[in-house]
């Protein structure tokens, strides 16, 4: 009978607070108090936040445990059954692939070989287990105001209150009488016989710029550069023979041979703004992945292809979806 490991760990979070995968680390829970986002409007419930630590690889029994009194295995036959599954993972790992755990997240290794947990949006906190995200509009009341009493004026006062109340009878009046003499002077000018003088003819381009192709510096496609605050800087005429190869992404292993370009999405200090975009990227079919550059965390995606039209559309893709200033840092061959 085939038993999903990673499933019984996602059992495991709803009960405690530390949950051990022995041999390859431990998942490690910390309250998460309500939030507010007053940018996207949206109320997030308390909640329980993972987070995992390679260095808590020690058997703590929890899942082998588990296994024994929800799936009546002995302590031996759950043993073997963790360590297969931690042995499946790891060669995962090393293949540069990325392991999901369901309802839990994902688990993949960056460019400097760290291994990095993604978690997902699963509530695990029992005591506000299926309370949604709440979106929320401001009201906007409508205020009435009071007209200040007004105290007894003195001459001089009275006479300007005078004139001003004279200046709101007749503005208006003033402005129709003015409207009225504008549509009389175009109609005077517009009317059956007057000559209307003729608009000036646009300057005709001399010969020397017509069909004229722009430069290739000028070219439509070209990649936008991206804002300074990325980090990144593009490599140097980078072709199609792998000379780039030795930073390797962390997405789905390509076929031999297969052609891949690597975009870069953008650069951010904030972690919840990378857990928004990668989660965005997820939802649309890409699978990112993420590299420390400094203080700042980038985002990008390996795109596979087969032409250079093929990738450049790709590339706008991701701009019309994501930034408008990502651009190709690598392209390569497998």
């Amino acid at each position: 009978m085939d038993i999903d490991v990673g499933a019984c760990i996602a059992a495991l979070l709803y009960e405690q607070d530390t949950v051990s995968i022995p041999g390859l680390g431990s998942l490690v829970g910390q309250y998460k108090s309500a939030a507010i986002e007053h940018v996207q409007g949206k109320i997030s419930p308390p909640s329980k936040e993972w987070a995992f630590n390679a260095n808590l690889a020690v058997n703590d029994g929890l899942l082998i445990n588990s296994l024994m009194q929800k799936r009546g295995f002995s302590y031996a036959e759950a043993e073997k059954l963790v360590d297969d599954y931690v042995t499946q993972v790891k060669s995962a790992l090393d293949r540069r692939e990325i392991v999901i755990i369901p309802e839990v997240g994902r688990l993949y290794r960056d460019f400097e070989q760290q291994l990095r947990f993604l978690p997902d949006n699963t509530n695990f906190n029992p005591d506000t287990f299926g309370l949604p995200t709440v979106q929320f509009y401001p009201v906007l009341r409508s205020q009435k105001t009071q007209e200040p009493l007004v105290p007894e004026l003195q001459p001089s006062q009275n006479l300007k209150r005078l004139a001003q109340n004279w200046f709101r009878q007749y503005a208006k009046i003033a402005a129709a009488i003015a409207s009225i003499t504008l549509l009389t002077t175009l109609y005077l000018m517009l009317r059956p016989g007057v000559e209307v003088p003729e608009s000036p003819i646009a300057e005709v381009l001399p010969p020397s710029r017509v069909n004229v192709s722009p430069s290739e510096t000028e070219t439509a496609d070209a990649p936008a550069e991206l804002p300074e605050a990325l980090g990144q800087e593009e490599d140097s005429d980078p072709d199609e023979t792998g000379t780039n190869t030795e930073n390797d992404t962390e997405s789905i292993t390509m076929a031999p041979e297969q052609k891949y370009g690597v975009i870069v999405i953008g650069a951010f200090s904030n972690e919840d703004n990378v857990k928004r975009l990668i989660a965005r990227l997820y939802e649309s079919g890409y699978e990112p992945f993420t590299d420390k550059k400094g203080r700042l965390t980038q985002v990008s995606v390996q795109m596979a292809y087969e032409n250079e039209p093929e990738l450049r559309d790709a590339l706008q893709k991701v701009r019309n979806k994501f930034n408008k200033d990502a651009k190709i840092t690598r392209k390569g061959k497998r």
